[in-house]
């Protein structure tokens, strides 16, 4: 398809508001994306790393975000892990760097990290479990 022939409807539409080139009409708005937050019981977080319960902020990804983390992650099956590692942005409201990033995430322990990588599937996707199976091939029968 040519990029020449001018778009309509919806994709006129998402052209009109997000677009960067304010100099073609675009208002040059940022895409809003879904926020979240999981709350980590210390019971599951590696002992003697929180004095209270973790509350990570999430965010959602943009495509290149997701992509880069698919890229670090070993395999398919760990591209959630990465994908919600990626989308911490706060520890009990404080931003993090990276690098705290990654602490955060040892700190976490293996039930914790589940903890994060539900939210972040649920809150920032939009997906509820029952969209979520269904992406699946899971049905309620199974």
């Amino acid at each position: 398809m040519s990029d020449s022939k001018p778009a309509t409807g919806t994709l006129a539409a998402l052209e009109a508001k997000f677009s960067s080139k304010l100099s073609e009409g675009g208002t040059g708005k940022k895409i809003n994306r879904r926020k979240g937050e999981a709350v980590v019981p210390l019971s599951v977080c590696e002992p003697d790393t929180f004095d209270e319960p973790p509350v990570i902020g999430l965010e959602g990804l943009t495509s290149q975000q997701e992509f880069e983390a698919m890229k670090a992650a070993s395999d398919g099956a760990s591209a959630g892990y990465s994908m919600a590692k990626a989308a911490m942005r706060t520890l009990n409201g404080e931003p993090m760097r990276q690098r705290q990033r990654d602490l955060v995430w040892e700190c976490l322990g293996f039930g914790g990290r589940a903890v994060v990588v539900n939210a972040y599937l649920v809150q920032c996707t939009g997906a509820g479990a029952a969209d979520l199976g269904k992406s699946l091939g899971i049905t309620e029968e199974d």
